[in-house]
């Protein structure tokens, strides 16, 4: 048996599971904790709140992340990249100020740029393979959730009209916290990477804002963007039931999300250096995929069942057949997770402008007409029809592409 080697560790694929384990636990608990001690409305509050600090952390990071892991660091290091991010982040601030009515608008704010900080850092790090760094980041903002978490698990504390701030509050520290250490570990990696023809700054952002705009109509499909016709037209309950069923469709995905964010490093790499291997690791990696969707598809049903009839989500519990149909809904279609990471590692996400764009204009048009008339159930036959179609068409587009 070879000895243990710690430099060796750090860059290998067991840390790098490791870190990805860690993140999923730590999430899965936290998005767990949340709905669990705020009241249906102040969840649903949260949700909304969450999801407006995405949607602003998008609009500023576009590609960012994608081309570091394609391109990789000798393009300037990333701090070009994150001064860029948060010229844009200034303007969507502004933006945001005219459209975005919220008593909390600075914590929207404050959140989407920690989310910034955190996309750029864990791409720099990934694409460096400095997994043990990765692992104390995710080590870092577990601690952070776990310490600062203790003092609102009490009942009293959640019992004020805006505690769902706090909750915020809490997040975007912790991701600050492990930012930092991504960002400080990257910035050393630009300097280990291998001398290559460096691109042109402009090429750069070219690719960052193409493949930004995809990702962005990404980001008004997959999230929550139900919220706002919910909110605005049943109320903050209603929109929290349906937080709380699309929350637990993403706990039951996060397996299949790490496993496509470890490979996207080495689908990228294959594609690009190593064309004639990529039958072959194509088709690993397919097979492992399908294994986890198999598993993660079969534990959905019963995992929400006892979810929703522990004491603490019991105030969920009338609405879990129609929890439940949106979680299997939301696993059911993350099959199509693969065949669009395959088309990002590759290069080839142009070829989803279209399925994207349609399937956004049927959200939004879904939304419009049934969600709010139709509330929860509206929501659950937009989702189902508008994610459906784009996860056929995204598997059907990336077979034509990676699979001849």
């Amino acid at each position: 048996m070879a000895p243990f080697s710690v430099s060796a560790f750090k860059s290998s694929a067991f840390a790098n599971l490791l870190a990805r384990g860690l993140g999923i636990t730590a999430r899965a608990i936290w998005g767990l904790v949340v709905p669990a001690l705020l009241p249906i409305g102040q969840f649903g509050a949260y949700s909304v709140a969450k999801t407006e600090a995405g949607v602003l952390a998008q609009l500023s990071l576009l590609g960012s992340p994608q081309v570091i892991l394609r391109k990789g660091l000798q393009i300037g290091g990333p701090a070009w990249l994150i001064v860029h991010s948060v010229i844009l982040l200034s303007f969507a601030w502004c933006v945001g100020g005219m459209v975005i009515h919220n008593e909390h608008r600075w914590l929207l704010y404050l959140l989407a740029a920690a989310q910034v900080l955190q996309g750029i850092g864990s791409a720099v790090c990934r694409r460096a393979s400095r997994y043990a760094v990765a692992l104390g980041g995710e080590a870092l903002f577990a601690a952070v959730l776990l310490i600062g978490g203790m003092p609102l698990a009490s009942r009293a504390s959640v019992a004020v009209p805006s505690a769902f701030a706090w909750f915020l509050s809490l997040e975007a520290i912790a991701l600050a916290g492990s930012s930092a250490l991504l960002l400080w570990a990257g910035s050393h990696a630009a300097a280990d990477e291998p001398q290559r023809k460096k691109p042109a700054h402009i090429a750069i952002l070219r690719e960052s804002y193409s493949i930004g705009l995809l990702v962005l109509m990404d980001t008004i499909l997959w999230r929550r963007i139900e919220l706002f016709f919910i909110i605005g037209s049943h109320g903050a309950a209603a929109a929290g039931v349906y937080a709380l069923g699309s929350h637990l469709g993403g706990i039951a995905c996060l397996p299949m999300t790490a496993v496509l964010e470890a490979w996207y490093p080495a689908l990228s790499e294959t594609w690009t250096r190593t064309r004639s291997r990529w039958p072959q690791v194509w088709g690993y990696r397919k097979h492992t995929f399908k294994l986890v969707f198999g598993l993660s598809l079969a534990l959905a049903v019963p995992a929400t069942l006892v979810l929703l009839h522990v004491p603490l989500l019991q105030q969920y519990s009338p609405w879990t057949i129609r929890i439940v149909a949106l979680v299997v809904t939301i696993v059911a279609l993350h099959f199509g997770g693969l065949y669009s990471s395959a088309l990002y590692a590759t290069g080839n996400q142009s070829r989803l402008y279209i399925p994207v764009f349609s399937a956004t204009v049927m959200t939004l048009a879904g939304n419009s007409i049934l969600t709010s008339r139709f509330g929860l159930d509206g929501a659950l036959v937009t989702y189902a029809v508008s994610r459906g179609y784009l996860a056929v068409a995204t598997v059907c587009t990336a077979r034509s592409v990676v699979e001849t």
